[in-house]
């Protein structure tokens, strides 16, 4: 191919082996790999991370030039600056690469790309269309293949030994399909390239077909190598190969003079040996049918010969083969002049271009047989039908018309599909030609995508419907608006011919809703909807035909703390609201639910003054207060140490019953910053402030010693209340404790010093009262007189 540098081409079939081929090969030619795989394989995965439309040209080309594909020292794929041999491995990658492959921008772009690489050294490189289209004159071109049960058998090693959990059948069917894909793909289909050497590695080890391989190149020979020459591969449309008959010039000479003498009836001349006659079925009999050919001699037809049961009075034409003189019998076939005749129609249908019929016979590698007059001829699978989802099987003993792709000497190769596809064609055109902007026309949905929708709108064409025409109204989900198989009706928006693309309009057949809305609606208006979606920052509420507003989170209540739309409203709910911002150009609706309604908060003040009592109903329990809705929808808090006197921490399940509303006293409001604040507690009377008023200070009360401890005592009082007696209030012996003085759980009368409400603490003293029980008793003393009560406020000057 190149003075400098030489190019070897490795083609084939997935899964036969070219990639390990090629890269041992070039370890031991000492040339370079180009892995062309991996450039699809890396040219897919920039189309998936970028979000690119494959289906849109303009977006595949501006892709493809932006894009930057390489090689690093290891052969290692290069994408962006960025290696990406691992990723692109991957089964996103994989599931989409034969579709991206397939798009003619791409091929065209790496080919190339590999021809430019390829200029830079000698390469070995393998792929589908390597020796057929990117290197047609490369230096040596192989054409590696295998059996389909080897190749998925090695597929089916490769995926196992990955860990994957695949079954051998699904690989095995994969690789059918792939095979009938790259076959039958419009841009260069999978051929065996013109002078490639066909090596079968369906016997053979990766080494072994390397050391054919590099024997060929060193010797530089070429020639064709088959390991097991018995195998069933000639069957496949691409291996077709020459065998043509020694005597098929001969056959035609006869033929010639045949067609010269047909008819001509008017003498012995036209009953010699070779002649072709014509005779009508008189009888027949297990071995022979007998033929009356209006001479004086009849015609005999070996009853083997016919494929269905003859019939009396046929009219028939065949060839005198001989002659059997005892019995007086032409010998006819008219088996050889079906063939003959056959032959000249096959030429004439190759030669002109025309349609041949033939039947389906058997299903086998690859394909079918088709028969054609007697003569057999082959059918991929890929060129029986243009249609999908007609099985195998059913084609079986249909009669069609076929195309002759392919002949060569016997070997004939036939497309039905073909023929359709020119009928198909035809028809897309004329449909076109017909088709005007604006137009009203027919479809049905086949396929439903992210980005918008496929129609088919006659046999063969598929028009496009994006989303943003589906609807007036904002879509969430597609198929909330059509549906897969459904048949309606489309509104053509626009036509490139050229490119046989239809874009197509649903919503264009309706009015523009938003429209008049607008028309009939203003800021401040108040109007009624259904909630159609309810989310974390508010609902959606439907107030016209296809027309929807957002009613934000902080528009649901005049309360402050709303946590979730959905304690507010339900989807299905209808509401009133108000509408507080059109944006026309941008389509959106703003909405308030609290706007429609008075503000609670301008009456609060006077609907539930500060320190009186209400009834709330309980709303939700958080960490350290609890959330109670008034009578007039707003919210308030009581913090969890205002639920009881006597404990700043409790639980407040214990003080909350649900569904029971419960008396709470206001405390406190905030009208600026939107706040209640409420105290269950407060519904009664501080026990601090009753027992103050019970025992003010001076009195004399029983308490036991509950615990003693460094600085004093804790004394338990009258209804759970505690008191606390300082060390200092007690006269200790001199050497004595507190414990020798003061027992635990003994009752002792001690003096009320102090009640402190606000802190509420009780200080409590023990030598005040002794120091009064003495005084009591010198006064007794004194006066003779059994006091009825004792009451000493130590803080009286008691006059001795």
């Amino acid at each position: 191919m190149s003075d400098s540098y030489k190019i070897i081409t490795l083609d084939g079939p997935s899964g036969a082996g070219k990639s390990t081929v090629a890269k041992l090969a070039a370890n031991k030619l000492g040339f370079k790999y180009l892995d062309t795989g991996a450039m699809y394989r890396a040219v897919t995965l920039y189309m998936l991370e970028n979000h690119i439309d494959i289906k849109n040209e303009d977006e595949v080309k501006n892709a493809l030039n932006k894009l930057n594909i390489g090689f690093d020292s290891k052969c290692r794929i290069i994408l962006d600056s960025k290696d990406v041999s691992d990723y692109i491995r991957s089964e996103r990658v994989v599931k989409f690469v034969s579709e991206v492959s397939a798009i003619s921008s791409v091929r065209k772009s790496m080919v190339d790309l590999q021809r430019n690489i390829a200029k830079e050294d000698n390469y070995i490189l393998d792929g589908r269309d390597t020796g057929s289209v990117v290197f047609p004159n490369a230096d040596f071109k192989f054409y590696i293949d295998a059996s389909i049960e080897e190749r998925a058998k090695r597929r089916f090693k490769e995926e196992t030994e990955k860990g994957k959990n695949i079954s051998f059948e699904e690989i095995k069917e994969s690789i059918k399909k792939r095979d009938k894909y790259d076959s039958n793909r419009e841009d260069s289909p999978l051929i065996i390239p013109q002078n490639a050497v066909i090596i079968d590695t369906t016997n053979m080890t990766a080494n072994e077909v390397v050391e054919k391989i590099t024997d060929i190149v060193l010797n530089n020979e070429s020639r064709i190598l088959d390991k097991n020459p018995h195998n069933d591969l000639r069957k496949r449309e691409d291996k077709m190969v020459d065998n043509i008959l020694s005597n098929e010039q001969e056959e035609r000479k006869e033929f010639l003079k045949a067609v010269e003498e047909f008819g001509e009836n008017d003498g012995n001349n036209s009953y010699k040996i070779g002649n072709i006659v014509k005779g009508k079925i008189e009888k027949f009999d297990d071995a022979d049918v007998f033929i009356n050919l209006n001479y004086k001699v009849e015609g005999k037809i070996n009853r083997s010969e016919f494929e269905k049961e003859p019939e009396v009075g046929e009219e028939i034409e065949a060839i005198i083969k001989g002659e059997d003189k005892d019995n007086g019998y032409f010998i006819l076939s008219k088996e050889e002049y079906d063939k003959r005749k056959a032959d000249i129609m096959i030429k004439n249908a190759e030669k002109n271009n025309d349609a041949i019929r033939g039947t389906v016979k058997e299903i086998v590698k690859g394909g079918f047989n088709i028969s054609i007059m007697g003569y057999q001829a082959f059918c991929p699978f890929s060129q029986i039908e243009l249609n999908k989802g007609i099985k195998d099987e059913e084609h079986l003993e249909k009669e069609y018309d076929f195309k002759i792709i392919k002949r060569k000497g016997k070997d004939i190769v036939v497309s039905r599909r073909a023929l359709q596809e020119e009928t198909q064609n035809s028809n897309i055109d004329a449909f076109l030609n017909n088709l005007k902007e604006g137009d009203i026309i027919n479809g049905k949905v086949k396929n439903i995508e992210r980005f918008g929708a496929f129609v088919g709108i006659t046999e063969g064409l598929d028009g496009f419907l994006a989303i943003p025409n589906m609807s007036w109204a904002k879509i969430v989900n597609p198929k909330s608006i059509i549906k897969r198989g459904e048949e309606r009706a489309f509104k053509v928006l626009s036509i490139d011919k050229e490119k046989r693309k239809v874009d197509l309009g649903l919503k264009q057949l309706e009015n523009d809703s938003w429209v008049q809305f607008v028309e009939e609606y203003h800021v401040g208006d108040t109007v009624k909807g259904e909630v159609t979606t309810v989310k974390k920052f508010g609902a959606f509420v439907k107030v016209y035909d296809n027309v929807e507003g957002l009613i934000h989170i902080s528009d649901l209540s005049w309360n402050s703390h709303v946590n979730s739309p959905s304690d507010f409203v339900k989807k299905g709910d209808y509401l009133e609201c108000k509408i507080l911002s059109i944006d026309v150009p941008e389509r959106k609706l703003t909405l308030g639910l609290k706007q429609a309604q008075s503000n609670p908060w301008d009456t609060v003040g006077s609907d539930f003054p500060v320190r009186t009592s209400v009834k709330c109903k309980p709303k939700r329990i958080l960490k350290n207060f609890a959330v109670f809705e008034l009578p007039n929808g707003l919210e308030g808090i009581c913090d969890i140490g205002d639920f009881d006197w006597k404990s700043n921490v409790v639980n407040m399940n214990d003080y909350i019953k649900e569904g029971e509303d419960i008396e709470m006293v206001i405390m406190a409001i905030d009208r600026d910053k939107q706040r209640i604040k409420l105290s269950l507690k407060h519904t009664t009377e501080s026990p601090w402030r009753i027992f103050d008023r019970e025992h003010p200070a001076g009195s004399i009360v029983d308490g036991t010693v509950k615990a003693i401890v460094d600085s004093g005592a804790i004394i338990s009082l009258e209804n759970d209340l505690e008191g606390f007696m300082h060390i200092s209030q007690v006269d200790l012996p001199k050497g004595a404790n507190l414990e020798e003085a003061l027992k635990v759980g003994e009752t002792y009368p001690f003096v009320v010093r102090e009640t402190n409400q606000v802190k509420r603490k009780i200080s409590l003293s023990r030598r005040d009262y002794t120091e009064a029980e003495t005084r009591r008793e010198t006064q007794n003393y004194i006066s003779k007189e059994e006091p009825t009560s004792l009451t000493y406020n130590p803080f009286d000057n008691i006059n001795n």
